[in-house]
């Protein structure tokens, strides 16, 4: 008897050696689905069948956000802004429209705009975020930077020399500059020469009307208040003393008011 083991492979009953017949196939899902999808494969040989289920997902959808989405600025401003991308590695890139201020970049995932140093009213410029076919837009008003301005109050005042005083208060608006006092001519003193306030005191003695500029000054800016600075009233009785005689005589007064109704 001739041994199993000598036999031809192929004249052995598959009871004796057994086979395994291998076969593949590739799925490839379509380009798109709206929502989660189950697909079922099927393998069959002869009356054999074998299943595999294939669950297909929509594909990341890519997004891209700009932030803030909004923002007003005072000429000379700056402001930063930030772009968020996801399920994308396209490259972030920026524009500006109309091309008014700069970018300090023109991609990557953040850049700071800065407004121009004037306008002449408020402009509306847009910030537009494109990363592939994606965009984003924010929204930049540019307001014309608010102009400083000096006034003083009262403008004008009369005192009387010796007796009255008078107090003058600046007010300075958009800007932080220092304000300082003086007056011309330099006759009569001030409370202070810095400050938002001060009080006019004039000189003790005088004899016939002046007129003083007081002028406050902040940086460029000044302002100016008149003055009047009159005469203290003054009266006199002439003649200062005087004889009669009992019957006989009498005694004329002359009486002299000045700087005064």
């Amino acid at each position: 008897m001739i041994p199993l083991e000598c036999l031809p492979a192929h004249l052995l009953s598959p009871s004796l050696e057994g086979s395994l017949i291998t076969y593949s196939t590739t799925y490839t899902p379509p380009s798109s689905v709206v929502s989660s999808t189950t697909i079922t494969l099927t393998a069959t040989a002869g009356t054999l069948t074998k299943i595999s289920t294939i669950t297909v997902n929509p594909a990341p959808v890519a997004s891209l956000d700009l932030t803030p989405s909004s923002v007003t600025l005072t000429a000379g401003q700056t402001q930063t802004f930030s772009a968020n991308l996801q399920n994308s590695s396209a490259t972030i890139s920026y524009s500006l429209s109309p091309n008014i201020g700069t970018l300090s970049s023109s991609t990557g995932t953040s850049t700071t705009y800065t407004s121009p140093s004037s306008v002449a009213s408020s402009t509306t410029v847009t910030l537009t975020a494109t990363a592939g076919g994606i965009s984003k837009t924010s929204s930049i008003t540019v307001n014309p930077a608010a102009i400083p301005s000096l006034e003083i109050s009262p403008t004008s005042a009369t005192v009387i020399a010796g007796q009255t005083t008078a107090t003058f208060t600046a007010t300075l608006l958009n800007s932080s500059n220092a304000i300082t006092w003086s007056i011309s001519p330099n006759n009569g003193t001030l409370s202070a020469l810095t400050g938002n306030q001060t009080t006019y005191t004039p000189p003790a003695g005088g004899t016939f009307e002046q007129s003083i500029t007081l002028t406050a000054q902040s940086g460029s800016l000044i302002a100016t208040a008149i003055i009047t600075v009159k005469p203290a009233p003054s009266l006199d009785l002439t003649p200062s003393s005087a004889s009669v005689i009992v019957g006989q005589s009498t005694a004329t007064f002359n009486a002299n008011l000045q700087n005064s109704s």
